[in-house]
């Protein structure tokens, strides 16, 4: 009998390949490149070269445009995220003049993503306070791997996408 977290992850399989149905007439640089303040977008991936392929040019992007750019990990390591971004931009340069910031989730809130609201407070506090700092805005990364890990936040992954 499958279980919830199987039947769970095959839906994630097969939405992610609807997604690319869907997207399959653009390049992910395009879509990155053409995106505009107040964009979302929810990037599903299969491991470690899916997410390269769209998270790096994601940011590196945003580094480009003047924006603030801040990457919250949940999945990922800090450091690991340093080192793939490292192959494309300086980033020793861009988090010693405050463009880059990378932080695990639990340091993000206090604690921890699983309340959207505070986390939409936070990120409009931190968006009004790069543009006050002179960055064109504010571009963000939200690892939400280990939530989909947990079906009873399920809801809480809607709401999400409904709150940002």
């Amino acid at each position: 009998m499958e279980s919830e977290v199987d039947a769970m992850e095959g839906n994630l399989r097969k939405f992610r390949d609807l997604l690319r149905e869907i997207s399959c007439h653009r390049s992910m640089e395009s879509l990155i490149r053409d995106m505009r303040a107040g964009d979302h977008i929810c990037l599903i991936y299969d491991g470690d070269d899916e997410w390269r392929g769209a998270v790096v040019p994601f940011i590196v992007e945003g580094l480009r445009r003047g924006e603030r750019c801040l990457y919250i990990c949940s999945e990922r390591a800090p450091d690991m995220v340093r080192e793939e971004l490292g192959r494309e931009v300086p980033v020793d340069e861009f988090e010693d003049d405050g463009s880059l910031r990378i932080m695990d989730y639990r340091g993000a809130s206090g604690e921890g993503i699983k309340d959207p609201e505070r986390v939409v407070a936070i990120l409009e506090s931190e968006s009004g306070r790069s543009v006050s700092e002179g960055f064109s805005g504010l571009r963000v990364t939200l690892e939400m791997g280990l939530l989909l890990g947990d079906i009873s936040v399920t809801e809480d992954i809607i709401r999400y996408g409904t709150a940002i």
